[in-house]
């Protein structure tokens, strides 16, 4: 539920589906830092920001 959930949040703010790598690391994310913090992420960063953080490495918080 929460997958599909980040994931159409994901597709409204950059206009397509995540790749396999990119859903991989919005539900990596989800579980390492909270979906509320990713779901911040895809409210608050522009396309570009966006992608650039989910290919960083996860950073606990």
């Amino acid at each position: 539920m929460i997958a599909e959930l980040l994931g159409r949040l994901f597709a409204r703010r950059i206009g397509r589906r995540p790749t396999d790598d990119e859903e991989r690391s919005i539900l990596e994310r989800a579980r390492a830092i909270g979906a509320g913090e990713v779901e911040d992420a895809l409210l608050d960063l522009d396309g570009e920001a966006l992608i650039r953080w989910l290919a960083e490495p996860i950073r606990h918080s």
